[in-house]
C-alpha cells in the first residue's frame, strides 16, 4: 500500500507522464517520462523474494537465459524462447512464447495463451506475495499451452 504522500507523489507523476505523452498538443517542450522523482519508486515494481527460473520454468528444461534475458527452454524436445518481461509500464508481467522454426515471425508476435482465446496480448497484473505461488503455477501451464498450437494445428489440417 502507498502512504498518503506516495499517493500525491503517485498522481504528480501521472500528471507529469500526461503531459509528456500529450503536451505537443499545447507546444509543451519535450519532457523526459523518467525525470520524475517518484518514477524510480514505481518502476521498480514489487520483490517477490521468488526464483522465476527453477520454479516456473522448471518443467521446460530451462538451459539458458541468452544475452537479451529471454529463457531458452525445451518441451517434447523442441527448443523455444520464453520473452518474460517483469515491471514494464503495460503490466507487472508480459510475456511470448517463440520457436526459432518461425523465424520470419517477430518473436514477441508469436505465442501466447491470450492472444489465442482473443483477449489480450500477455500482460499480466496483480501479483502480489499472497498469490505468487499460484500464479507462477498457473503461469508454466499457459506457457505449455502457448508452446502448442503450431503442433496441433498441423496435426488438425493433415
Amino acid at each position: 500500500m502507498l502512504s498518503e504522500s506516495d499517493k500525491l507523489a503517485f498522481l504528480d507523476c501521472l500528471a507529469y507522464w500526461a503531459s509528456a505523452y500529450y503536451g505537443f498538443v499545447i507546444n509543451l517542450p519535450r519532457m523526459s517520462l523518467t525525470n520524475h522523482p517518484f518514477f524510480s519508486k514505481w518502476s521498480q515494481g514489487p520483490s517477490w523474494n521468488w526464483d522465476f527460473d527453477n520454479h516456473a520454468l522448471r518443467p521446460f528444461g530451462h538451459y539458458e537465459t541468452d544475452v537479451l534475458g529471454n529463457y531458452c527452454c525445451k518441451s517434447g524436445g523442441k527448443n523455444f524462447s520464453d520473452h518474460v518481461d517483469f515491471g514494464s509500464r503495460l503490466a507487472q508481467l508480459r510475456y511470448c512464447v517463440a520457436r526459432p522454426e518461425f523465424k520470419g515471425v517477430h518473436p514477441l508476435s508469436q505465442f501466447g495463451f491470450e492472444r489465442a482465446m482473443g483477449f489480450g496480448l500477455g500482460n499480466w497484473d496483480y501479483i502480489v506475495e499472497e498469490n505468487v505461488d499460484g500464479v507462477f503455477s498457473l503461469f508454466a501451464k499457459i506457457v505449455q499451452f502457448s508452446f502448442d498450437p503450431p503442433d496441433r494445428i498441423r496435426a488438425a489440417t493433415k
